[in-house]
């Protein structure tokens, strides 16, 4: 409706602004099956194309390529390039022209990517690649999220540089105060965000009792507001905890199979293949 009333009113920009948001909305949500999402997607970058809104088509065409990453049509899923995009070329023009906001979006796109498919040494780098939303553009929609990986990076390097332990400890836990800053704002939304990077650092302090409180915490708000793609998360990252702290693998795989569903009903083929095959020989 506000499209159509930005089109009548003259004013493309918004409209197209609104057509933006709009499918970024539904892509965070997680709530709706990938393929879905591609179509729904590819029409919303068709239409702010027809409409020649190039600065804010560059803001969602990252996302629309990430689902395609997601459900298995890339030849590198680590890599934004494919149908929709070519992951270079696109920061080399973004770069070019100024286009931050866009830039930010591609970073923050790879790194989710990157911590997804266990590349943290890759999702390293791309961490000082993300400038502070707070300054490119604090209204962006994917912030929250953006500091969710942000965090979870951090905490997952704490456990590979234990040289710098304490240092990726205090930097995840910055952006786990950001969130916890947004819940306590009232933005219910990034509730289970906060529990899933609680859950993190009391597993990294030796906390046992604490991280699964906290892991429970993430799987039920999750699961409850409906963010399908965190559930899946949530559930993946409890198996780990299990795996990493007893021989007894009963619960390890009973949060492997609630992952895996919740894989299948979002319908990321790639992400599941990966466990899958992560997962073969440790349950």
């Amino acid at each position: 409706k506000n499209c159509e009333f930005g089109l009548k009113a003259g004013d493309n920009e918004a409209a197209m602004w609104h057509v933006f948001y709009a499918g970024c909305f539904s892509w965070i949500a997680g709530n709706k099956n990938l393929i879905y999402m591609e179509d729904l997607l590819g029409q919303y970058c068709e239409t702010i194309q027809f409409y020649q809104q190039d600065a804010i088509y560059n803001c969602l065409v990252p996302h629309r390529q990430m689902v395609l990453n997601l459900l298995g049509y890339a030849d590198d899923p680590l890599t934004l390039t494919g149908i929709a995009m070519d992951e270079g070329q696109f920061l080399k023009e973004a770069t070019a022209c100024g286009h931050q906001t866009a830039v930010n979006v591609v970073h923050s796109q790879r790194l989710e990517l990157a911590y997804y498919f266990g590349r943290y040494n890759l999702a390293s780098e791309i961490l000082d690649d993300i400038k502070p939303w707070e300054t490119v553009a604090p209204a962006y929609v994917g912030i929250y999220r953006a500091a969710l990986f942000q965090g979870l990076t951090c905490y997952a390097l704490a456990d590979i540089e234990t040289h710098r332990r304490r240092k990726w400890i205090k930097r995840g836990t910055a952006f786990m105060s950001q969130i916890q800053k947004w819940v306590k704002a009232g933005n219910v939304n990034t509730l289970h965000m906060l529990h899933l990077l609680r859950a993190e650092q009391a597993r990294l302090q030796g906390k046992a009792a604490v991280a699964e409180k906290e892991y429970g915490e993430a799987i039920a708000t999750s699961s409850r507001n409906g963010f399908i793609h965190d559930r899946a998360l949530a559930h993946e990252r409890f198996m780990q905890y299990h795996l990493k702290k007893s021989d007894d693998t009963y619960w390890a795989r009973h949060h492997y199979d609630k992952a895996m569903q919740a894989l299948t009903d979002w319908g990321a083929t790639a992400l599941a293949d990966r466990l899958k095959i992560a997962s073969e020989g440790r349950l």
